[in-house]
């Protein structure tokens, strides 16, 4: 029986020591109340699910503008002249901690939101937060004799403003985000004197 004894020390010490290695990273101080049941009680990310997503405002922002312009007034016919374009821009998803004061932009929480709805995001805009996107288009512009020809490309890109409804443990948050995805041109032609 005495053999055992050793054996017992050894287990005690090592279930302290996973203990204290479990809880050396917490910076947190513990306060009467707060010992290791109710750590155990908070919510873990198991516990949070995204609810909803509620649209506030859906727009399209103008990246950059490029002015073609093709001069013909002395030309006794008409000018083809075709012209290569290229633009690049950003996937994003930004979210922000919103009305809950209690989540700060350094949240381990927070982050663990970013990643969910973004794979929620990009089912739905095709793209995830941080993928770059470049588009490259020729284009043929015609200006007609005897005239000025005034093109101007603009490079668009969409944003999505909304809140996600967030259930955390037994609390409901909403936090604002803003997407930005997507890359687009259209062709505008002016009129020139």
């Amino acid at each position: 029986m005495l053999f055992l004894i050793p054996l017992g020390i050894s287990t005690s010490v090592g279930v302290g020591l996973a203990y204290f290695m479990a809880n050396r990273d917490s910076k947190k101080t513990v306060e009467k109340g707060d010992g290791l049941l109710k750590r155990l009680v908070k919510p873990t990310p198991l516990d949070i699910e995204i609810l909803d997503e509620v649209l506030i405002e859906e727009q399209v922002v103008t990246l950059a503008s490029e002015d073609v312009i093709l001069d013909n007034r002395f030309g006794n016919h008409n000018i083809i002249s075709e012209h290569d374009f290229s633009r690049t821009a950003d996937i994003k998803l930004e979210i922000t901690a919103g009305k809950d004061s209690s989540m700060g932009s350094h949240s381990k929480l927070l982050t663990f939101l970013e990643t969910k709805a973004n794979h929620m995001m990009s089912q739905r805009i095709g793209g995830t937060s941080g993928t770059r996107i470049q588009r490259r288009v020729q284009l043929r512009f015609v200006a007609v004799q005897n005239q000025r020809t005034h093109y101007r490309i603009h490079w668009k890109q969409s944003t999505y403003r909304g809140l996600f409804v967030v259930r955390v443990g037994s609390r409901q948050l909403e936090l604002p985000f803003l997407a930005t995805y997507g890359l687009y041109h259209e062709v505008e032609s002016l009129e020139c004197n």
